[in-house]
């Protein structure tokens, strides 16, 4: 009996594990270094582009969505800011999503913004890290392997520079490592309650 009542909580802890890793409790892992310079251009002229190809291997922790970092440095005071940078992602699937701010100079190389960047507006004009996490798939998580791409492009008519620019995946922990944290609950010290 009490071997069932023990396989049970088992089950239980392993469950609430994956409902949590919804969250930020995933599997990290970075796709994409990268620098970008963007040169201030004229605004007749279609802004610059980056585009990156990637072929990915396959494994068995679905993707949930990305997380994307960088230090920005605005080199001119143009009124430029982090949040000018745009990027269309292309997954395997074929779903193609548009993130960024809306331009009001440079225009929208990429079409309509699906999705602005967590640090979207004016607050992103100064010179620092910025980070900005997409759950795009969480309800509906992809497999990694496959063509991904990612395509950047500055919406403002300006000077900067994106260094160090990361890529990250968010993955769905494997069944065995979610199964490890849940034994690791049970066996954790109790205190014994004195009668």
């Amino acid at each position: 009996m009490r071997k069932a009542i023990g396989l049970t909580a088992v089950g239980s802890l392993v469950a609430s594990g994956g409902m949590a890793m919804a969250d930020h409790q995933s599997v990290e892992d970075v796709i994409l270094v990268t620098d970008l310079i963007f040169s201030v251009h004229d605004n007749n002229l279609p802004s610059k582009v980056f585009n990156f190809d990637l072929v990915l291997g396959d494994n068995n922790q679905p993707v949930v969505g990305f997380r994307i970092d960088f230090d920005y440095v605005n080199i001119f005071d143009d009124s430029s800011w982090a949040s000018d940078l745009e990027m269309k992602l292309t997954t395997p699937g074929g779903q193609v999503t548009v993130y960024g701010q809306e331009s009001f100079n440079g225009g929208d190389p990429f079409g309509p913004q699906d999705f602005v960047w967590d640090f979207d507006g004016v607050d992103s004009q100064p010179s620092g890290s910025y980070t900005s996490t997409h759950l795009l798939w969480h309800d509906n998580p992809i497999p990694k392997g496959g063509d991904w791409n990612f395509m950047f492009a500055e919406t403002w008519d300006g000077g900067t520079e994106y260094n160090n620019l990361t890529i990250t995946l968010l993955k769905i922990p494997s069944p065995g490592a979610l199964a490890l944290i849940g034994v690791a609950g049970l066996v954790a010290p109790r205190r014994r309650r004195r009668v």
